[in-house]
């Protein structure tokens, strides 16, 4: 299955190992799940795991940090970024988001933020879902 993660989700899954946004990290780390992502998400993905905010938060070291980027680089699948949303979103980080997921033809952009991206659901194949709804649909279709 094709996932694009909006940040929000490796935020929060390198926070803690107690949450859905975790468990989804490890299923894209294990190969269970192959997440996409633009050229333009994988600089958001450093920015935000690189801000103080997040420095403040995680117990990971920014070694650690670094040595998750580079590892999720390794399994990420990369996405030419073909149509682009900016524009249409109120939030221009929410458009590379929607990129990522459009462009790569993915089944499910994860997200905290659903809110953010219902002016899309009638015009986009993939679904959009919050970590621990997702878990739940991912679970049940696997039987």
């Amino acid at each position: 299955m094709l996932v694009v993660l909006d940040s929000n989700i490796l935020f929060a899954g390198l926070i803690s190992s107690r949450g859905a946004s975790y468990q989804i990290l490890s299923l894209v780390l294990e190969g269970t799940l192959t997440c996409a992502a633009t050229p333009a998400l994988w600089t958001e993905y450093e920015e935000q795991l690189h801000s103080k905010r997040f420095l403040e938060r995680t117990p990971l070291s920014l070694a650690q940090i670094n040595d998750f980027l580079d590892y999720l680089a390794s399994v990420i699948q990369p996405v030419q970024n073909d149509f682009v949303w900016r524009g249409i979103l109120l939030d221009e980080d929410d458009a590379i988001v929607v990129e990522s997921a459009y462009n790569s033809n993915a089944d499910v952009l994860i997200t905290f933020n659903v809110r953010h991206f219902l002016t899309l659901r009638n015009q986009v194949s993939f679904e959009i879902q919050r970590p621990g709804d997702f878990l739940k649909t991912y679970q049940e279709r696997r039987g």
